[in-house]
């Protein structure tokens, strides 16, 4: 499914929509590890309980690379669980070919 043709329809649910966009993007201006932490747990606690969470973090897979916080996750974690999806998903030999 590409982005073109990709339901929205979730969006309008989240409820990431009550709170500020601050909260799930980064600043403009360098942010230290600190308040990265502090403001991406905000995020993450706000995700945790929303009911349409699967639906974001497919979004930004699919449309990915996307920064922020989408699904309860940033992109760093987005790109470990997608390497780990590649990973399994190679055929295993188990003869050693």
């Amino acid at each position: 499914m590409s982005a073109l043709n990709c339901d929205m329809t979730w969006e309008k649910m989240a409820f990431c929509l009550e709170s500020s966009p601050d909260l799930f993007f980064p600043p403009y201006e360098p942010e230290n590890a600190k308040n990265r932490a502090r403001r991406e747990t905000k995020a993450k606690t706000i995700c945790k309980a929303c009911k349409v969470k699967e639906q974001c973090l497919e979004y930004a897979k699919i449309n990915g690379p996307i920064d922020g916080i989408w699904g309860g996750t940033t992109l760093k974690e987005r790109n470990q669980q997608m390497r780990l999806k590649e990973i399994w998903e190679q055929p295993f030999d188990i003869m050693g070919d």
